[in-house]
């Protein structure tokens, strides 16, 4: 028989007058995909307090926006005829990159409508001799890379910041051969970068993290996956545990008291 409270999940055998009893904490992590769709990128940074959708670019080029919590995918209209080749988010702001190497803003983005309604068009007559091909947004900053492998910045903000919008310290990086590694120790503004480094299970092509600090990423093949923790399965014994089998009328007291309960078991 298993029961669970907040604090801890009860165990014992049939017939036994002993019980286990297991404090829950977190231990480990694991992956789980979220759907059987195949995409190129992901940008989840726009994800904060239940609000914002992740953004993903189809194998072909397409945009399209998905809500975190039902997981259903709504296709947004391009700028213009090239297929985008990057998209960047921040929470109220969404950035495309195209394959022609124009940069789009979609405009009037908001907390209750994230498609926006129009597109325009970045102006990049300051460096108009480059062809870029990856931006990244920060909470003040815009980076891009050219083809050529030259970084660019450009400072000032982005979209009036939000209340509930400020990021969580941290770092994650994906190797060549498609490791996850997230950085430990990171606290603002005492230390930048971290202590170590630390392995998270599972292979991938790309990560992106939400406001709130949630991972989420795209398999070899371009699953949507995303990160869970996970607790740990140490039983002990309850000191509570040494007492005699009871009938069903024990559970009725003179208080009206409930029976313990509720709670779900996840197999790992």
């Amino acid at each position: 028989m298993i029961s669970s409270s907040a604090s801890f999940l009860w165990m014992c055998n049939a017939g036994d007058s002993l019980a286990f009893l297991h404090p829950v904490s977190s231990m480990g992590s694991v992956w789980s995909l979220t759907g059987k769709d195949r995409w190129s990128t992901i940008s989840a940074e726009a994800l904060y307090a239940s609000h914002g959708a992740l953004a993903c670019l189809s194998p072909t080029g397409g945009l399209w926006l998905i809500d975190p919590t039902s997981l259903v995918a709504s296709d947004v209209p391009l700028p213009d005829t090239h297929p985008a080749v990057c998209v960047a988010q921040r929470p109220e702001t969404l950035w495309l990159l195209s394959a022609s190497g124009d940069l789009w803003i979609r405009g009037d983005v908001s907390s209750s409508y994230v498609t926006g309604t129009h597109w325009q068009r970045f102006d990049l007559t300051q460096i108009s001799d480059v062809h870029l091909r990856h931006v990244s947004l920060g909470m003040e900053v815009a980076w891009a890379v050219d083809t050529q492998g030259a970084v660019y910045m450009r400072q000032g903000s982005l979209s009036p910041p939000h209340p509930n919008a400020c990021p969580r310290p941290g770092c994650r990086a994906v190797t060549e051969e498609g490791k996850v590694y997230e950085r430990h120790g990171v606290a603002l503004p005492s230390n930048y970068i971290g202590s170590s480094w630390h392995n998270l299970l599972g292979t991938l092509a790309s990560v992106s993290v939400s406001v709130d600090g949630e991972l989420w990423g795209l398999t070899q093949c371009g699953e949507l996956c995303r990160h869970h923790s996970l607790h740990s399965l140490k039983w002990r014994l309850s000191a509570l545990s040494l007492c005699a089998p009871c009938d069903s009328s024990a559970y009725h007291n003179s208080n009206n008291e409930s029976r313990p309960g509720g709670g779900h078991i996840t197999q790992h």
